[in-house]
């Protein structure tokens, strides 16, 4: 992955984090299950398509948050410091993925 790719999505994967954490009342088994992973993304997909993000902007935000969740995704690609999340994401793999091949409602 290109230092350029690396550093778009920590930057999307920290635009994800810090939605969450406004709407952890709300979605607060993102981390914890595929249905609520799923659910948290698929809500976030609407809030960027509600904020009139380019498609190329959104699909990049769902590639960087499925690279997050997937256990074989490289270190550097989770933090700044290529550490792991201590979260423990590795059972939600493949949540963005999905939801790229959706069609916009």
């Amino acid at each position: 992955m290109s230092a350029h790719t690396n550093r778009a999505y920590r930057r999307q994967v920290g635009a994800y984090t810090s939605w969450l954490g406004e709407h952890a009342g709300v979605h607060p088994d993102a981390y914890t299950d595929l249905v609520g992973a799923e659910a948290a993304v698929t809500a976030w997909r609407r809030d960027l398509l509600q904020l009139r993000r380019a498609p190329s902007t959104i699909k990049q935000a769902l590639a960087a948050v499925d690279l997050l969740s997937t256990s074989t995704a490289p270190a550097c690609a989770w933090t700044s410091t290529g550490s792991r999340p201590a979260s423990g994401r590795s059972g939600i793999g493949g949540v963005g993925r999905v939801l790229v091949r959706r069609r916009r409602p």
